[in-house]
């Protein structure tokens, strides 16, 4: 492979070379070596007949790819289009190194490849001739800049040399190095592609040796020759731009707490699952436990690991407080501070859930802790939740039938060992002053299914909470508040919005007085592609009806459907198939209904996804929806954790969010792309992504849950939980401007009148994003003149400045 810029647009397109001269991924013939090499004759015999057999493999000649890089065509765009037949690489070979280098002196790369027991190919790049005589008008023709180094003895080349490229609003940086690609060696040349620019504002190359050269107002096309015995050895120059929004401070916040798995693997009991589902946590839930007026953090327990409750001191630092009660055998998920008894104190409940505790199993019984009213959490009696033993993932409180206590919704899961089957969800009504809940969780709501995220949303402004989902192979639905009974029919589900969402967020984006959301999903940077009429989906039976559910994932290519899962881990689940696919090249030419006939599906859950995309879902009134996926950039990875606040104190809400899943199947690997994102809302419902200079966001690994607390200084601090690992602590650099207003107990939204005229709705949430549940504040910027805030019953009160 070989990142340049070919076509001379200032983004580099990607060559990937392609072919085999014999076959070796012919996974016919790997399942061969693999039982030839246990049974038959010495080791000798056994060489010579392998190496036989491989001299038998057919060669695979295909075409080379060239992916130009779509960047150029709209800002963030990280998507690539493959152009090789357009631009004449359309011969098959074999084909293995290849390098670059501006052979005919015309300003574009061209080509040399080497072919296995053939000539080499050389491609001239006609670019600057089609420019010259006017062809391609639909292409962009580019400028281009090359540099030559001449370093001193020891390193001529200037090998490990650094480079940026600044023109317009344009910044290209390259490294000097010469083997590049597959054992390949390209020109000695640093090449920028301009595009359309006709001067290039600055250049500036930092020598190995630390002497730099800084070059100003360049004429393109042209080629310069850079000596390093005429840069100079300078200073470095304290950075005099604003510094990164983000800075890590976990060090020292004292919220040391390490989440540890205890490697339950899922798929020795489903081979053809798509992912774990024991490896969903951390919760994370903040509130004032010990009612000093502080923020408090609680972190959920692994399987058979306690949780850890952090108090906050007037330092802002925190410590970690002993629990009062030994945690039971169970994975704490969903995880929620609330006052469940009216007492004025915060308890907490945990979502119990996973895939590795049996169905019915007392590990899958959630908990509610009762505080003492100085921090001490206990267990309530058992009998003051429902003995419900499902596998559940996340919990939110509202008083959705107004009678002045916060009921909950507890979302189900996964059955264990029965994936996609879903665990129930509950509608938990609050029956204080009695300490106690009553399961009223209508059918529809009960069997919603594959429950990930949810919010109590006033979605149509008329005061009563309504409940949004999202899930696995779940559509983005609305369950309709009718004075304490939850109504759900197709009106009120978003249409291709089947996916497999993670998370959920909320905030008045586009200042028009309602509410917006953000679901947060897989991303668009995997192996599975879907779209309405070609999703991906599930059957699920137990088709050779040995107790345990059979999950079969399908996908379409070249408009067929096909299972997913490669015959070996197929045939693993579904012994049966092995009789109808004796090879993997019959397999590969089978369609999914070769393989299971209309009475195979007979009862068979079937579930399908037809949007994996991020979105924004833009609030349109009347109960109307606009989906609008979010920037490429922030499509890279799944996308988990979020918060909304105005970060970068514009005026307008912007979006943080935290994301990668460290979980699929071996196959697919990890999705691991994400360092976290900052999307800056422009006020109307669009968002930029902030790039990671900017920001400061580094966050790597199995990034999960994400809170905001509040510090005594009345600054923001943000919490990470990552799965398997320990927390991060980012604060903000710039010092807040804005007003801090703490909302009643009883208050669940406010309306914020701002000085251009528009109203921005803001609620106040218990629970929110993937499995988290932030501090309630209203941060007021500059741009509010007035606050109405509203309470549970729908009266108002009016906050002037």
């Amino acid at each position: 492979t070989l990142f340049a810029d070919f076509d001379n647009d200032g983004w580099r397109d990607l060559l990937i070379t392609n072919g085999y001269r014999k076959d070796i991924t012919d996974l016919d013939f790997i399942s061969y070596r693999d039982d030839f090499s246990m049974f038959g004759g010495n080791d000798q015999e056994r060489l010579r007949k392998f190496r036989a057999s491989s001299e038998k493999l057919p060669g695979v000649h295909k075409p080379d790819f060239l992916f130009r890089n779509n960047g150029g065509d709209q800002p963030g765009n990280l998507t690539f289009t493959n152009k090789a037949p357009d631009w004449g690489l359309t011969d098959l070979n074999y084909t293995n190194g290849a390098a670059y280098a501006d052979f005919d002196g015309d300003g574009d790369l061209d080509l040399v490849m080497n072919t296995l027991n053939e000539e080499a190919l050389v491609y001239r790049n006609r670019l600057e001739e089609i420019r010259e005589k006017g062809e391609g008008k639909k292409e962009k023709r580019g400028n281009f800049l090359r540099v030559k180094l001449a370093g001193e003895p020891g390193n001529r080349e200037g090998l490990g040399a650094r480079m940026d490229v600044f023109f317009g609003e344009n910044r290209l940086f390259a490294e000097h190095a010469l083997q590049r690609g597959y054992k390949s060696t390209v020109e000695n040349v640093l090449h920028f592609g301009l595009g359309a620019a006709t001067r290039v504002d600055s250049l500036t190359l930092t020598w190995p040796g630390g002497r730099r050269q800084v070059l100003r107002n360049l004429k393109p096309n042209q080629v310069l020759t850079l000596h390093e015995d005429q840069a100079t050895l300078l200073p470095l120059v304290p950075n005099s731009k604003l510094p990164a929004l983000f800075a890590d401070v976990t060090a020292g916040s004292g919220l040391n707490f390490g989440h540890q798995e205890n490697g339950f693997l899922d798929f020795k009991h489903q081979p053809t699952l798509c992912r774990t589902h024991s490896r969903i946590g951390p919760g994370l839930a903040v509130g004032d436990v010990n009612g000093d007026g502080l923020d408090d953090v609680y972190v959920a327990g692994a399987a058979n690991k306690p949780g850890g409750l952090f108090l906050q001191k007037s330092d802002g630092t925190f410590f970690q407080k002993n629990r009062s009660a030994t945690p039971k055998p169970a994975e704490e998920l969903g995880v929620l501070l609330f006052d469940a008894d009216n007492d004025g104190d915060l308890d907490l409940y945990t979502a119990t859930g996973s895939s590795e505790f049996a169905e019915g199993s007392e590990a899958l019984r959630d908990v509610l802790y009762l505080n003492d009213g100085h921090g001490g959490l206990t267990p309530a009696p058992t009998n003051t939740l429902p003995d419900v033993r499902s596998s559940g993932s996340m919990v939110i409180a509202a008083d959705f039938d107004r009678d002045g206590d916060l009921d909950l919704f507890v979302g189900g899961r996964v059955r264990p060992g029965h994936y996609p089957l879903a665990a129930r969800s509950q509608l938990l009504r609050n029956d204080s002053p009695r300490a106690g809940f009553t399961d009223i969780t209508p059918p529809a709501l009960r069997d919603a299914g594959l429950v990930t995220a949810a919010l109590w949303t006033d979605y149509d402004n008329d005061g009563c909470p309504e409940l949004l989902l999202a899930g696995e192979w779940m559509p983005l639905t609305f369950f309709k508040n009718e004075k304490g009974r939850f109504i759900h029919h197709s009106l009120f589900t978003i249409q291709h919005s089947t996916g497999w969402w993670n998370s959920l967020a909320a905030g008045d984006f586009d200042n028009d007085g309602d509410v917006d959301y953000v679901a947060g999903n897989l991303g668009l940077n995997s192996k599975y592609q879907a779209r309405p009429g070609q999703p991906v989906r599930l059957y699920a039976k137990d088709y050779d009806q040995n107790g345990t559910t059979d999950a079969i994932l399908t996908h379409y290519l070249g408009g067929k459907e096909v299972p997913t899962h490669p015959r070996n881990v197929l045939t693993d689940q579904l012994v049966g198939i092995k009789k109808l696919t004796t090879t993997y090249a019959r397999y590969g030419k089978m369609g999914f209904h070769d393989l299971l006939k209309s009475g195979d599906l007979e009862g068979a859950t079937v579930l399908e996804a037809d949007q994996l995309a991020s979105v924004f879902l833009e609030n349109k009134g009347a109960g109307n929806f606009e989906i609008h996926p979010l920037p490429t950039l922030a499509q890279i990875a799944p996308m988990n954790g979020m918060q909304v606040l105005d970060f970068d104190h514009d005026g307008h809400l912007d979006l943080l969010a935290v994301g990668n899943d460290y979980s699929p199947e071996s196959l697919t690997g990890r999705y691991d792309g994400s360092i976290g994102w900052l999307l800056r809302g422009d006020g109307r419902g669009a968002f930029t992504p902030v790039p990671a200079r900017q920001s400061g966001l580094a966050l790597t690994g199995d990034c999960k849950s994400l809170v905001e607390v509040l510090s005594p200084d009345g600054k923001p601090r943000f919490v990470v939980g990552k799965n398997n690992d320990s927390l991060r602590v980012l604060a903000l650099r710039i010092n807040p401007t804005e007003r801090l207003l703490r909302p009643a107990p009883g208050d669940v939204a406010a309306l914020l009148k701002l000085t251009n005229g528009h109203t921005r709705r803001v609620e106040f949430y218990r629970g929110s994003g993937y499995l988290s549940q932030s501090t309630r504040v209203v941060r007021l910027g500059k741009e509010v003149k007035e606050v109405v805030l509203v309470n549970g019953k729908g009266m108002r009160r009016w906050v002037k400045f």
